[in-house]
C-alpha cells in the first residue's frame, strides 16, 4: 500500500478545486498504468478557507499587531535577520498556521510521498504559501518523504524580499525531487532552483483535463453569453488601478449590446464571495439589467456547477484564470480581462494571447467586437499531454526510489 499526500488549497475559488480534482484524476490514471492498485490518497489542505472562521483571542490579536509593527520597522531598517524572525513569528501566530498544525500537519506522519496538485504555489505576496512550503518540506526532509510539486504557478521573484528567500530555501530542500510549472519556467530555472538534483519541467495546468474528468457533453447552438466578474480591487492588488464605477458601466453597456443582438446574458463568477458581491453591485447600480434586459446571474457552489455553467455558453468573458482554462478544455471561445501575468502566459501557451486584454482595452466596444469575432479554439493535444507525461515521469521516478 502506497499512501500519497495530495496537497491542495481551498480558499473558496472553485478553480482551485478544479485543479485538485483534475490532478487527482491524472494521478489515479497513471497509478493504474503503473499497475499499482493498492494506494490511498490523503488530502492535505493548505491555506483552507476554513481557517478564517477561527476566532482568535484579544491577546492573540494584540500579539499579531505588535509583530506587524515590528515588520514595518525592520523593513525600513533593512535588517534581514530581524525581519526573517518577525515573519516567522507572524506565521506562528496566524490562523493559517494554527489550522495547519491542528488539522493537517499530522497527516505527514503517515504518507510515502507528497504531491502538490498545482495552482499559484510558488509565490510569497499572499496566502502564506512560502510558509506552507517551508513547513512541509522541512518536515518531509526530516522524515525522508519525497515531494513532487506539479504544475505550480511561479508568481514573481525578489532576491531582497525575505519571504521570497524563505520560499526559495523551501523548494530547494533534498526532499523535493521534481517541480513542474504551468507558466514562468524561466524564472523557476534562473531565479529559484539551485539544487541540481531536482527535475524541472514546463507543463500545462491540470484543469486542461476538465472535459475528460467531468465528462460534460457539448451544448449545441447555445444563445447564452457569459460575462465573468471579479472583485474590483484585485486589479490594483496585482497590476493597476481600475475605477469600480467605470467597470460597472462597462459591464452594463456590454450586456446591453449582446441582449440587443438576441443573446441571453448571464453574469457569473468562480464562486468567491467578493466576486459575487461585485455582481450584486452591478445589478443594484443598473436594475434595468434584470427588469428590462432579463440578464441573469450564476454563483456556482460546486466545481461541476462551474464547469456546466461555462459549458452552457456560446462564448464568454473570463476574468479568473481557471474560467479561461475550463473554457479552453471545453473548446468554448473566450476573451479575458487581465489582472495577473499568469493569464497572459496561458494565452501565449495556447496561441490565444490576443484574446487577453489589458487595462487600456477595458472598454465595452473593444470587448464586444473581440467577443463577436471569436472562433472556437482548437485544443492542442501536445500541450495538454505535457501535464500527463510530466506527472507520469515524476511518479515513476519517486515511486521507484520508494520501492528500492
Amino acid at each position: 500500500m502506497i499512501r500519497i499526500g495530495l496537497a491542495y488549497f481551498d480558499v473558496g475559488n472553485l478553480g482551485d478545486k478544479v485543479i485538485y480534482e483534475t490532478a487527482r484524476f491524472i494521478v489515479k490514471k497513471i497509478l493504474c498504468e503503473m499497475n499499482i492498485s493498492e494506494y490511498e490518497f490523503v488530502p492535505i489542505d493548505i491555506g483552507s478557507a476554513k481557517c478564517r472562521a477561527q476566532k482568535l483571542s484579544l491577546i492573540h490579536r494584540i500579539k499579531q499587531r505588535h509583530v506587524e509593527n515590528q515588520i514595518v520597522k525592520h523593513l525600513n531598517s533593512n535588517d534581514a535577520n530581524k525581519l526573517r524572525k518577525s515573519y516567522y513569528l507572524k506565521w506562528k501566530l496566524s490562523k493559517d498556521k494554527i489550522w495547519f498544525d491542528n488539522y493537517e500537519k499530522n497527516k505527514l506522519n503517515d504518507v510515502d510521498l507528497v504531491f502538490f496538485c498545482g495552482g499559484g504555489l510558488i509565490k510569497y505576496h499572499a496566502q502564506n504559501f512560502h510558509h506552507f512550503l517551508d513547513d512541509i518540506t522541512s518536515i518531509a526532509d526530516k522524515k525522508n518523504i519525497p515531494i513532487i510539486i506539479s504544475a505550480a504557478g511561479v508568481e514573481g521573484y525578489d532576491e531582497n524580499d525575505v519571504r521570497c528567500q524563505i520560499l526559495k530555501q523551501a523548494i530547494n530542500r533534498e526532499c523535493v525531487k521534481y517541480i513542474s510549472t504551468r507558466d514562468d519556467y524561466n524564472s523557476l530555472v534562473s531565479n529559484y532552483i539551485y539544487n541540481k538534483n531536482i527535475v524541472l519541467r514546463s507543463v500545462c495546468d491540470p484543469a486542461v483535463y476538465t472535459k475528460d474528468y467531468y465528462e460534460v457533453e457539448e451544448v449545441r447552438n447555445s444563445k447564452k453569453i457569459g460575462l465573468g466578474v471579479i472583485r474590483n480591487n484585485i486589479f490594483k492588488q496585482y497590476m493597476y488601478y481600475i475605477n469600480r464605477e467605470r467597470m460597472i458601466d462597462m459591464y452594463f453597456a456590454l450586456a446591453k449590446r449582446f441582449v440587443e443582438d438576441g443573446y441571453q446574458v448571464e453574469f457569473f463568477c468562480n464562486g468567491l464571495k467578493n466576486d459575487a458581491r461585485m455582481i450584486n453591485r452591478i445589478f443594484s447600480t443598473y436594475p434595468s439589467l434584470k427588469n428590462r434586459y432579463k440578464v441573469t446571474k450564476k454563483i456556482p457552489r460546486t466545481t461541476i456547477e462551474l464547469v456546466n455553467t461555462i459549458n452552457s455558453y456560446n462564448r464568454f468573458l473570463a476574468v479568473r484564470l481557471h474560467a479561461s482554462i475550463i473554457g479552453y478544455s471545453l473548446e468554448i471561445p473566450s476573451v479575458a480581462l487581465v489582472w495577473n501575468n499568469k493569464q497572459i502566459l496561458f494565452g501565449k501557451q495556447t496561441g490565444t494571447e490576443s484574446n487577453y486584454l489589458t487595462k487600456e482595452n477595458f472598454n465595452d466596444e473593444i470587448i464586444y467586437k473581440k467577443m463577436s469575432e471569436l472562433k472556437k479554439p482548437t485544443l492542442n493535444q501536445e500541450f495538454k499531454e505535457s501535464n500527463y507525461k510530466s506527472v507520469k515521469e515524476a511518479l515513476e521516478l519517486v515511486i521507484n526510489q520508494i520501492m528500492e
